[in-house]
């Protein structure tokens, strides 16, 4: 097939009237032959492989509408799909026994899909959507048993990242079921590890002096609430450590924008002042000198405008 395709090409460039349509006379015998043996694969293909099988009546019908004629498919296609839907049925009750959810969906998908395209509604004295609706259904009950186990584990392992997807993904089957599924304890049992992975982060940001630990703190105090940790003591503990490098940044900032963004410099200085306060420390030695630069400089600014 694809040499005479390239056949076509060539007698295109040569501009030959008689070449080209010999050339085409003969693509058109090559395709009427190409519908020819593709049904008939497909046929010998349609119990063994129904994939296969799809794959080579559709490439008949597409051979056929190149020479304007209409391939004789539709029931030997009707007759794939339904083969397609019966192995896939197979698969997804064999995947369910493994409580492979996530195959048994991906089959139940190209169900769906035979149905759709091939306009099969039964099957075996079964109506296919009913059969898929009651398939899908365990297929999500084996998810939220399996995610809920899976989730457990990486409690088990701190993994409070796959514990959080796990946690998401319950509800999101759940609701597929119109059930409500009791994870509470499980997600707040992955906000306590993911607090104290925090906490941990933010300790080696701080202890490097990176104002980043403050922001991170802050993430760690948000996953304490959600896990009912309040007051948590390895919090409070680095508390003041935290609000004096993010006075230091904070500073370190002022005294950058003083001369180009007073204004800037005004807001940074008022949160150094804050920070240092909750960190019960003093101020740097230079505040006042870097706060009436600021000022003055902000008012010059202004009475040149």
């Amino acid at each position: 097939m694809r040499k005479i395709f390239v056949a076509e090409k060539y007698a295109e460039k040569s501009e030959n009237t008689i070449l080209s349509n010999e050339v085409a006379k003969l693509k058109k015998d090559v395709l009427k032959f190409g519908v020819e043996l593709k049904t008939k694969e497909a046929k010998n293909l349609s119990k063994k492989d129904p994939v296969k099988a799809l794959v080579a009546i559709l490439s008949a019908e597409n051979y056929a509408s190149q020479v304007n004629t209409t391939a004789k498919t539709e029931q030997l296609k009707k007759e794939i799909y339904e083969n397609l839907i019966r192995v896939k049925f197979d698969e997804v009750n064999e995947n369910l026994g493994k409580k492979d959810y996530k195959s048994a969906l991906s089959a139940l998908a190209v169900v769906r899909n035979s149905v759709k395209t091939g306009g099969i509604e039964e099957v075996d004295g079964k109506i296919v959507s009913e059969e898929v609706e009651n398939l899908q259904k365990n297929a999500y009950n084996v998810a939220v048993e399996n995610l809920i186990s899976e989730g457990k584990n990486a409690i088990k392992n701190n993994d409070h990242t796959t514990a959080f997807t796990d946690c998401k993904l319950i509800e999101s089957y759940a609701a597929k079921l119109n059930k409500k599924v009791d994870i509470e304890k499980l997600r707040k049992n992955a906000y306590e590890i993911a607090c104290y992975s925090k906490i941990n982060e933010a300790n080696g940001l701080l202890n490097k002096g990176d104002a980043d630990g403050y922001a991170t703190l802050n993430v760690a105090t948000s996953y304490a609430k959600k896990a009912n940790l309040e007051d948590l003591a390895e919090i409070e503990k680095i508390k003041p450590k935290a609000h004096d490098v993010f006075a230091n940044y904070k500073f370190n900032a002022a005294k950058e924008t003083v001369e180009t963004d007073p204004g800037d410099s005004i807001v940074n200085l008022l949160l150094t002042k804050k920070h240092a306060k909750l960190a019960n420390v003093r101020l740097p030695a230079d505040f006042e000198e870097i706060k009436n630069k600021a000022y003055n400089n902000g008012i010059n600014s202004k009475n040149q405008r």
